[in-house]
């Protein structure tokens, strides 16, 4: 028989075996999404280095998450920073749609954390996406693109 703790603030115990059954199986259901969200998290992915910016800042990208839709993707990048930033963060977790035909860059989400590679308590962030922008040569953004866009 299946042991379940025993309840708290008042309510009542279950007696018959179907209502302990509901209550492990919720029990269960909560355990499996909670792993779910926790693994799902940026911050525990394997995160592959890019190239290092003009301020120092190095970005990496979680190619596991890469995602093809024709000429475009989908990924998470981190932008580990070496100064602390305005809000107290040392990185950026940012998702990031690419555009490998018009050579452009939208950011669909970004979440700031208060220490490197993305560890930390979260500081801050959007699910707002931004606008279009043509990724300049030579830069950290066309880096990461080339990156994205080759797999």
């Amino acid at each position: 028989m299946i042991k379940l703790p025993q309840a708290k603030f008042g309510a009542r115990n279950p007696s018959n075996r179907s209502e302990k059954l509901a209550i492990y199986a919720k029990q269960t259901c909560l355990t499996a999404l909670a792993s779910i969200l926790h693994f799902a998290t940026p911050a525990w992915a394997e995160w592959s280095y890019v190239t290092t910016g003009e301020s120092g800042d190095r970005t990496y990208i979680d190619y596991a998450t890469i995602r093809k839709d024709g000429n475009h993707r989908i990924a998470w990048s981190l932008i580990d920073k070496i100064y602390l930033g305005k809000d107290g963060q040392m990185s950026e977790l940012s998702m990031r749609e690419y555009d490998c035909k018009e050579v452009r860059v939208r950011q669909l989400s970004v979440i700031t954390r208060e220490k490197a590679m993305g560890a930390g308590k979260t500081l801050g962030g959007h699910d707002n996406p931004t606008s279009w922008r043509n990724v300049a040569p030579e830069t950290v953004g066309e880096a990461t693109l080339m990156e994205v866009c080759a797999r």
